[in-house]
């Protein structure tokens, strides 16, 4: 036999196997089955509306077995979507599509109870959130499907092309904001919902953050961010966004951004001496970022260089060889309040911003969060490096008639010289004078109009 005929007669064999399998292995099954609802679910309602499609040439009995037992039965004709609205009794109800005794092609469990609480399902029955009370109690299938043939029946399969939705007896109140999400604004609701009911809360197709990732993938790369949002981690995209339609960019809530977060951020709105101009402007994201961050506290940069965008002038002041220590390390948090403060340029605590008067721990709270307060307050001090052997030269100086500022001898930010030491400063008020200092390895000199040139040394008393 030739390796053509070899292959025919193969071809055939398998076309009358084909033809001697039972209609249900056949792949009947695969044009036969339930559309909605789907099986294993919780329902609160006792009416629901369950729809199949019938497979060609097949005559189908769609039968109910109810919660007490009774089984009820109807014929649906072939090659048609069967839809009939069914009533349950409490309990697991089944619903099953066969032809005759054994050819089942589908079936669907539904528990029925009219109280969660008070007679709550069977693990891995969810509840199944349905469309709307007229739905389930069987409203005219023709107001979102096309009806055809004489007979006005719906074409289950097509959706009217004009959205009924939106419409006056439905849902008219969308698409009237100035921000319309893209699904809404095309009237495809069913981007996102299933038009009869699902097990997630509206009706959705998907849960949570599933739902909106689908359209909006560039988003899924925050997950590989340290920093979340929380309704980011916790999938509640619904916190921040309006899911149809609001009055904000984005589809934000609220009647400003600023409103959105202090929603939730309450703290933040207590009302200072002094203001972060963008807390005064409402603008929250010239800083943060909404979603997630490489940066603590979700913002755009690090700490430091996010606010050297608007305090431009200030990096030349930093880039000086001398820096104070948080300024080293872009910590400006460590030294202002970014949202606001009741001192002066929103400093943590209170800083004196006079340059005479007498010296006193409270008028400089703000440094001494950081420094030790006994190097200022005692005569011997073995703790500072300031010092003359044991003699405390920062007791000497806060303690001197007319110079108890810090500011008096340091800049704040940094400086040329070592120890951030000014290269001007303030005398007898109305002055400005050079002040010059040398670092050495135990000590240090100082040139000043204020005094002569002064020489210290830790190892041994300077003379």
């Amino acid at each position: 036999m030739s390796l053509l005929s070899q292959r025919l007669c193969h071809v055939l064999v398998v076309i009358c196997a084909l033809f001697l399998l039972p209609g249900h292995i056949r792949g009947a099954e695969e044009r036969t089955y339930f559309v909605f609802p789907q099986g294993d679910v919780t329902v609160t309602t006792p009416q629901v509306r369950i729809i199949a499609q019938i497979g060609d040439g097949e005559e189908i009995e769609f039968s109910l077995t109810d919660g007490n037992g009774n089984e009820s039965g109807t014929k649906s004709e072939p090659g048609v979507v069967f839809s009939q609205l069914i009533t349950l009794t409490p309990g697991i109800n089944l619903l099953t599509l066969q032809r005759g005794p054994t050819d089942q092609f589908d079936s669907r469990r539904i528990y029925y109870t009219a109280d969660l609480e008070k007679d709550p399902p069977p693990a891995g029955f969810p509840r199944l959130f349905l469309h709307g009370k007229d739905d389930v109690t069987g409203s005219y299938c023709g107001t979102c499907h096309p009806v055809k043939g004489h007979a006005q029946k719906p074409d289950f399969k097509r959706l009217k092309p004009t959205p009924a939705c939106s419409s006056a007896k439905c849902h008219d109140n969308f698409a009237k904001a100035k921000f319309i999400h893209g699904p809404a604004q095309k009237g495809s609701c069913i981007s996102c919902h299933n038009p009869h009911g699902t097990i997630n809360k509206g009706f959705v197709s998907r849960t949570k953050d599933q739902l909106c990732f689908a359209c909006h993938t560039r988003l899924e790369k925050l997950w590989d961010l340290e920093f979340k949002h929380k309704p980011v981690l916790e999938g509640k995209c619904l916190a921040c966004h309006d899911q149809h339609q609001a009055n904000l960019k984005f589809q934000l809530k609220g009647d400003s951004v600023q409103d959105l977060c202090l929603s939730c951020h309450k703290k933040k709105k207590v009302t200072h001496l002094v203001e972060h101009e963008p807390v005064v402007s409402g603008q929250c994201l010239a800083c943060h970022t909404p979603h997630a961050s490489g940066f603590k506290g979700l913002l755009r940069e690090d700490a430091g260089r996010i606010c050297l965008k608007c305090h431009a002038d200030m990096q030349k002041v930093i880039d000086q060889e001398y820096q104070h220590g948080p300024v080293k390390k872009y910590e400006c948090t460590k030294c202002h309040a970014v949202h606001g403060s009741d001192f002066s340029f929103l400093l943590i605590d209170n800083f004196d911003d006079e340059f005479y008067g007498d010296f006193a721990i409270d008028r400089f709270k703000f440094c001494f969060k950081c420094h030790e307060q006994k190097v200022f307050t005692e005569p011997q001090n073995l703790k500072t490096n300031f010092r003359d052997k044991t003699r405390n030269l920062h007791f000497l100086h806060v303690n001197a008639k007319n110079r108890s500022s810090c500011k008096m001898c340091h800049e704040i930010h940094a400086s040329s010289q070592a120890k951030i030491i000014r290269t001007r400063t303030s005398f007898i008020k109305k002055y400005k004078a050079a002040l010059n200092y040398t670092q050495t390895a135990t000590g240090g000199t100082c040139l000043a109009a204020c005094h002569k040139q002064q020489q210290y040394d830790r190892g041994a008393p300077a003379q």
